[in-house]
């Protein structure tokens, strides 16, 4: 692939040409290096990743927002040097915040890490919920998710909604409906996401409907995005544990179907997440 000439101050200076090439490049004052930013798509959740070991990015919000925008991305995923983990992982919204955790975030990141070189089969990840590991699964990527943690169960914020709160990597509140289509993501969404009891930070809010014992469908109105996105890992991961809850189960394995038609396998073994699914260049 030919390499766009490009020698930005900033991440501002990105264009949509070099978003879609997918590749730039950068130089300095004491080298050259190749700066890629690549496009994945994790399950539907899509990211620009860019390599930044070197620590010479400055991303700020406005950066973040412009670059998210023009490449039709629900955030941004940085790689960084690590000194506890073969790699860090830096995770930015579509509205320039930073997040702790993104589970299709860390499997599209696997991949990336091809695209620099680093092709071994597995790999530990420092992120901002702690190390994950993160490995291929024949055509698909697993990502190890930690352990789950039940916050609230069953409390009601007003005579319609009920939730469970459940923390995998970042919370989530979870509404159980009997559609998915009929789900008032547009209305009860930002309503939960903003509500009090989860303030200063706010919750992601994930609605499920149980198709059968094992098997999830998932709409999920996601924080730093402020609105629906057509996968979310986290969100596939809680409803996954509060879905067992409901039934009584220690361990799980769960297919979760998100908003891009496309599914998620999820696995408890009584102490670890595990997420399985696709993660494509795009």
């Amino acid at each position: 692939m030919k390499t766009s000439a490009l020698q930005p101050s900033n991440p501002e200076e990105l264009n949509l040409e070099i978003v879609e090439s997918r590749e730039f490049s950068r130089t300095s004052k004491s080298n050259s290096s190749n700066y890629l930013v690549v496009k994945y798509s994790g399950a539907g959740n899509r990211f620009l990743c860019i390599d930044d070991r070197q620590g010479q990015w400055q991303l700020t919000p406005a950066a973040i927002q412009s670059m998210c925008q023009r490449g039709n991305c629900d955030g941004i995923l940085v790689a960084k040097s690590s000194c506890i983990a073969d790699i860090a992982m830096q995770i930015f919204n579509l509205d320039g915040g930073a997040a702790l955790m993104c589970g299709n975030g860390l499997r599209c990141f696997k991949r990336f890490l091809a695209t620099l070189g680093l092709r071994s089969p597995l790999y530990s990840v420092e992120t901002g919920a702690g190390l994950r590991k993160v490995w291929e699964v024949g055509d698909l990527v697993a990502a190890e998710m930690g352990q789950p943690r039940y916050l609230l169960e069953k409390v009601q914020l007003n005579e319609e909604i009920t939730i469970d709160l459940i923390d995998t990597g970042v919370p989530h509140a979870i509404v159980f409906v009997d559609d998915i289509e009929k789900a008032p993501l547009a209305t009860f969404g930002p309503y939960i996401r903003h509500h009090p009891l989860f303030s200063p930070g706010g919750t992601n809010v994930t609605f499920v409907q149980m198709e059968t014992p094992s098997t999830l469908s998932i709409r999920t109105f996601e924080r730093g995005v402020e609105g629906e996105t057509l996968a979310c890992g986290t969100g596939a991961c809680a409803a996954a544990v509060a879905a067992a809850k409901e039934l009584s189960l220690d361990r799980f394995e769960m297919e979760v179907l998100v908003r891009s038609g496309q599914s998620l396998h999820i696995s408890f073994d009584n102490q670890e997440l595990v997420m399985t699914g696709p993660a494509l260049p795009c």
